[in-house]
């Protein structure tokens, strides 16, 4: 428990009054061996425990107050006249009934001595706690009682102060992870724009080229001029897949709980200036504005931490480098190792910010873009950061650009995993059950099949797939899993009752997602997402025909 500052002098004072106790216990101790001595030195030490702070009393076999000090009267809220020679049960009806008097009668016929804390309630119900030392005397028992009741007050206050925290500082992280949500669903819709502009740049040349070979015969018959129209739509088409798997960045969860495992901090960088490239690039070139961005990487060891916040963080601040130069300029993204961190900056060639721009930056709604901004992009940076103990630093100064660091410690040397073997395809030849409800997919699966030379039965969904099943044998299954009637996944269900051990490949248009989301079929053995390679159908295939 935290101990207030009030609370301190108390517990200072309470440790000297222990102290107090142990030395008047000996003193006690003394004065009755040397009870013989003579009624002078008795006279003087009950004069010595009349002045005591420190609360002083002598109670007979008989329960009665033999002798009291002041300090103990004023703890009793009674005068030495009401206490002594009247029973402790005469003064304080129902004192017999307390855990106190359980321990003061166990000292009267055990002798034995005892310490505690005790919670007193006055006759008009007001309470009050004392610490006492509980020692055995000649005459009965010795009680030194120490008033503790600020103390307790004050440790009980911040106990309620602490609970009455809780529920602001639950409310606060609520408003938190509120601000990330709504500031990653801006940076979304910036980049989604971006990811939709890359996609029809990437369809262009798939439509181009062959518009170009269906409605021109006699380019049909120049091989040369054929490859190369293959050669660029089967490239478009790979850079169209890879914008799909960096639409699946902008969706994919960053939960608290989220795996903190090691990433490459450069390989990020190079990720986010391509995530962010419709920003620096196409819209501030749409504007007249050129904006250059590089990068600076140096050798890093991989860090321990959440990639997909630290991927929103360094997204933003290359938007915000971008909207600080209207007219153009120069991002440079750069990272360096130093010392147990690892130091990530993004610097600008922008209208820079003032002192007080740059105190206020990180505040909350804080913005100087006036309706074009939120406010939330730095403040929630800050937040990310801090939550895993690392720092910023913004050194700017108006006509002389931002710079933003962020350092981020680095953990443990993470294990090099063991290097698996690489993957060459089926080694024999296998009948395949091919199910799709779209014929031109189902075609080109089965044009894959025939290359490696395996046999194939086709089904144009998932009842006759089904039917087909039974009637027959198959050592892999390959399926959609988006079809009317009977889904991929339900197929799949099916067909595992009927054989628990079939090789099944479940392939998707949203397999990214389902891994992303983590609702991966339970049924299929493996899931592949489309667009896919020859060679990823083959290491598939291989996957779930070579189980061990």
């Amino acid at each position: 428990m935290h101990t207030s500052p009030e609370a301190s002098p108390l517990v200072d004072q309470l440790a000297t009054a222990r102290k107090r106790i142990a030395q008047l216990e000996s003193q006690l101790a003394q004065a009755s061996r040397a009870a013989g001595a003579g009624s002078a030195a008795q006279a003087r030490f009950k004069a010595t425990l009349d002045q005591l702070l420190e609360g002083c009393q002598i109670i007979g076999f008989d329960f009665r107050y033999l002798y009291v000090n002041d300090a103990v009267a004023r703890h009793g809220r009674r005068t030495r006249e009401e206490l002594i020679g009247h029973t402790m049960m005469e003064v304080y009806p129902g004192i017999d009934a307390s855990p106190f008097f359980t321990h003061l009668k166990r000292c009267l016929t055990d002798r034995t001595p005892h310490r505690m804390v005790n919670e007193f309630t006055f006759p008009d119900g007001a309470k009050g706690w004392f610490e006492l030392s509980i020692q055995p005397a000649p005459e009965g028992v010795f009680i030194l009682s120490v008033d503790v009741s600020a103390r307790h007050q004050a440790e009980t206050a911040l106990v309620q102060s602490n609970r009455d925290l809780k529920q602001p500082i639950a409310e606060l992280r609520t408003a938190q992870s509120r601000l990330m949500r709504q500031e990653r669903l801006s940076a979304i819709g910036k980049m989604a724009g971006g990811i939709a502009h890359d996609f029809n740049n990437n369809l262009m040349p798939v439509l181009g080229y062959t518009e170009l070979l269906l409605t021109d015969s006699e380019l049909l018959d120049d091989r040369e001029k054929v490859l190369e129209s293959l050669r660029m739509v089967n490239s478009a088409a790979r850079n169209a897949a890879s914008t799909v798997v960096r639409l699946r960045e902008l969706y994919k969860p960053s939960e608290e709980n989220e795996n903190l495992a090691p990433f490459d901090v450069n390989g990020l960088v190079r990720q986010v200036v391509v995530l962010t490239r419709p920003k620096w690039r196409e819209e501030a070139q749409a504007r007249g504005a050129h904006i250059e961005v590089l990068t600076d990487l140096g050798v890093l060891r991989p860090l321990n931490g959440l990639e997909s916040e630290l991927r929103d963080v360094l997204t933003n601040m290359v938007f915000n480098a971008v909207d600080a130069m209207p007219d153009g300029g120069t991002i440079v993204l750069s990272t360096k190792q130093d010392g147990d961190h690892i130091a990530v900056a993004v610097k600008n060639t922008g209208a820079g910010m003032t002192d007080e721009v740059r105190r206020r930056c990180m505040e909350p709604l804080f913005t100087t873009k006036g309706n074009r901004g939120t406010g939330l992009g730095l403040a929630v940076a800050h937040t990310v950061v801090q939550r895993r103990n690392g720092t910023i630093d913004i050194q700017s100064a108006p006509g002389k650009g931002t710079t933003i660091q962020i350092r981020l410690p680095l953990q443990a040397e993470p294990a090099i995993p063991a290097l698996q073997p690489a993957v060459h395809g089926a080694t024999r030849r296998l009948h395949a059950l091919v199910v799709d409800d779209e014929y031109i997919l189902r075609e080109v699966v089965a044009a894959y099949l025939t290359i490696d030379r395996h046999t194939y039965e086709l089904a144009a969904n998932g009842m006759e797939a089904l039917e087909k099943f039974k009637a027959g044998h198959f050592d892999i299954v390959i399926t959609d899993m988006g079809m009317s009637e009977l889904s991929g996944d339900e197929l799949a269900s099916a067909i595992k009752q009927i054989d628990p051990n079939q090789p099944i490949v479940m392939i998707t248009g949203f397999g990214e997602m389902l891994q992303a989301v983590t609702q991966r079929p339970t049924q299929a053995d493996l899931v592949v997402p489309k667009p896919f390679t020859l060679a990823q159908l083959r290491e598939a295939m291989w996957k779930v025909t070579n189980k061990e």
